[in-house]
């Protein structure tokens, strides 16, 4: 998958585990919703494995969410508000683009463990 898609869809997988996380402090169900929220982030985890590097995981994950929040506001924004968003998008994707191929060096590495899914 090309990697701007693959990032889109992280961020997308990212930003449903937000709204089932919303659900969940509402549900007379959570350990279903809970379930649902683990099963999602495996697959995140797993389709990113490899495409982005550990180093630069969380923050791409962070930055595909900050992307599809834009894209939401910039279909229902009009004039100097569209065009801000417009210049954050190309900000963002600028920025996912080059810590995807350039990744941090630095011993740090985002893990599970660490709460960097």
């Amino acid at each position: 998958m090309e990697v701007a898609r693959l990032v889109y869809t992280l961020g997308s997988l990212a930003h449903a585990e937000l709204h089932l996380i919303e659900a969940l402090t509402e549900s007379s169900e959570p350990r279903e919703i809970a379930d649902l929220i683990k099963q999602i982030r495996q697959a995140r985890i797993e389709l990113g494995k490899g495409a982005i590097p550990e180093t630069t995981w969380c923050i791409v994950k962070h930055l595909a969410i900050a992307l599809i929040y834009v894209d939401e506001m910039i279909e229902r924004a009009e004039g100097e508000e569209y065009e801000q968003l417009v210049k954050a998008r190309s900000l963002i994707r600028s920025l996912i683009d080059r810590l995807v191929k350039t990744p941090i060096k630095t011993d740090v590495v985002c893990k599970e463990a660490e709460g960097c899914e």
